[in-house]
């Protein structure tokens, strides 16, 4: 199942951008989770029920080494489902964190985010069984998937952005006037650029409309726009 699970987080960001990877795959995991439902664990057991009625009304006694295998089919199919739980919850929060998909390394990212709630899962599941004896310590499940996200967080951890160099004044710099004149050329460019691709999604509490604001909020910009790249290439050109 990890390798199947595996291939699907690399195909998906192969074919599609990271954001609606990371969705699809997630979709395709709780589609199956709903098949699992509705294709195995249900009619399983309204085989099994209604053998037990017809048997309890005077008919003939269900068989019930026959009817076992509705029972092991829906377990199988149980467990799988709880194992895919954290994983989906996971996908359905990722488009709010654009530095998850928008990674070099998106699929093994969300292959290592997977394993990680299925790690943390198998402590929840395994800790019921702790408490009464019939299972070993469940923290190690815990602690294993902990390091990993842990390990995720350190590989992506941001490289630091040093903007006193697009800042520094040159040698040869221009006098005041021309220089001033110049600043409110390129505002005026970085301003059209604003409008036609910022500020028809930003509120008003965001929208940069002065040279100074820009100017004190470079560095936001250029990692959202240069580092992130949270938006579709059209938003972009």
């Amino acid at each position: 199942m990890m390798i199947v699970i595996a291939f699907m987080c690399w195909l998906a960001c192969q074919w599609f951008a990271g954001r609606a990877a990371f969705l699809l795959v997630g979709a395709a995991i709780a589609t199956a989770m709903s098949a699992n439902v509705f294709f195995w664990i249900i009619p399983g057991q309204k085989k099994v029920v209604a053998a037990m009625m017809e048997s309890s009304a005077g008919g003939a006694k269900y068989d019930a080494a026959k009817l076992a295998i509705h029972g092991k089919r829906g377990k199988q199919r149980s467990v799988h489902n709880t194992y895919f739980t954290l994983p989906v919850i996971f996908t359905m929060l990722s488009n709010h964190y654009s530095f998850l998909y928008t990674s070099e390394y998106n699929w093994l990212i969300l292959f290592a985010m997977m394993v990680s709630g299925a790690l943390i899962r198998q402590f929840f599941v395994q800790r019921h069984a702790w408490h009464y004896g019939k299972a070993s310590n469940p923290w190690p499940w815990a602690a294993t998937g902990l390091v990993l996200l842990v390990g995720v967080i350190v590989a992506m951890r941001p490289a630091a952005i040093d903007t006193t160099k697009s800042i520094a004044p040159r040698a040869d710099s221009t006098p005041a006037t021309a220089s001033k004149s110049v600043e409110n050329a390129l505002f005026t460019q970085v301003q059209s650029v604003l409008q036609a691709r910022c500020l028809q999604c930003h509120g008003a509490q965001v929208q940069m409309k002065t040279c100074a604001l820009i100017r004190r909020l470079r560095s936001n910009c250029m990692r959202k726009t240069c580092t992130s790249k949270p938006w579709s290439p059209s938003k972009c050109r």
